[in-house]
């Protein structure tokens, strides 16, 4: 049973969605939210926000300083990228999307069974469309 557990310690590969089409796997793993704010990550600045995050349910609430619900999801990200490290992508000259903000939280909330089902439902957005699709006219 041990040798079950400790398998989780060093993260698990996760496919979110990418910069572009494609998906990438990245490492993650899940640290507790409580755990980060009782070491101190989560400033007390972002406590209220990282209060409401963790009692939604595993969705993101759409209420209070947008700022504040970034800055708490990038806490998050931080503490749950393995490889590539969040310093890893800042060093390449990349940010995470909003996409990969949101996956990375669900996944700590919920797992990698939450997460599929998530993106299930949500799908790549496939945000280069650039309006193919879109009637000329509204109906």
């Amino acid at each position: 049973m041990l040798t079950n557990i400790l398998d989780y310690k060093d993260g698990e590969e996760v496919s979110l969605p990418g910069w572009g089409n494609e998906d990438v796997v990245f490492k993650l793993k899940r640290p507790s939210i409580l755990s980060l704010a009782a070491k101190g990550s989560i400033p007390n600045a972002l406590m209220g926000v990282a209060c409401k995050l963790f009692n939604s349910d595993g969705k993101v609430f759409t209420e209070g300083k947008f700022e504040d619900l970034a800055k708490t999801l990038t806490i998050i990200a931080k503490e749950s990228l393995v490889s590539p490290t969040f310093k890893d992508i800042e060093d390449a000259g990349l940010c995470l999307t909003d996409d990969m903000l949101t996956c990375i939280y669900m996944y700590v909330t919920k797992g990698a069974t939450r997460l599929a089902t998530f993106r299930g439902l949500v799908g790549n957005l496939g945000s280069d469309s650039n309006g193919e699709g879109v009637p000329d006219k509204a109906e």
